[in-house]
């Protein structure tokens, strides 16, 4: 399975993997998936949705979700995302700690969320703690770090309006990350679906 090929160990409902590249091929999952992009810069194509992602930027990813990762030509920067694999049976008990499984299963569009730089060294110091850990110490170590994903994903779910349209849901997410904080306003205009207007428009 690929909850296997992902893990150093057989047999375990939770994994990770470090990618250094794109993955242009549009596919599903059998599992859900927690997708955080640790460097550089990517593409991401989700349910019909395009999305540049930055360092911090981070997705829920169901079952049914269709997506692929395609290169940024406009980033020379070096690239790299973990994603964390969850078993559909851990995902409904751990999501349901959260009574949101249902709800979240069949939200429509995509889920995205992002962590600030602190907490991406962090994940990363832990990603590399966790693959030098025993089977057992392994999965329960993951299971940690997803679920402190989990809590950052539902403190910003909080944000969300079901009554906006999507984009404007993902820019609330993308304007209250700290990283974004200094951003020019024609900057964070380019994350919008209305990243032509005129800077005059965008004054304050």
């Amino acid at each position: 399975s690929i909850i296997n090929m992902a893990s150093p160990f057989k047999d375990v409902p939770v994994a990770f993997n470090w990618l250094n590249t794109e993955y242009p091929t549009m596919h599903t999952h059998e599992h859900w998936e927690i997708l955080v992009i640790m460097s550089g810069s990517i593409l991401h194509e989700i349910n019909g949705y395009k999305q540049t992602l930055n360092r911090g930027d981070a997705f829920l990813i169901r079952p049914q979700d269709k997506h692929c990762l395609n290169k940024n030509v406009n980033s020379s920067d070096p690239y790299q995302h973990l994603n964390f694999i969850i078993d559909n049976e851990f995902a409904h008990e751990l999501l349901n700690i959260y009574d949101d499984y249902d709800e979240l299963l069949n939200e429509k569009g995509y889920i995205h969320f992002s962590i600030d730089d602190s907490d991406v060294e962090d994940l990363y110091e832990r990603a590399l703690l966790a693959q030098n850990l025993s089977k057992s110490e392994y999965v329960e170590y993951t299971k940690l770090i997803i679920s402190y994903l989990l809590l950052k994903f539902f403190e910003q779910k909080k944000l969300f309006n079901s009554e906006y349209p999507m984009w404007l849901n993902s820019f609330i997410v993308y304007i209250s990350s700290p990283k974004n904080f200094g951003q020019p306003v024609q900057e964070l205009a380019k994350n919008t679906s209305y990243c032509n207007l005129d800077s005059r428009d965008l004054s304050l």
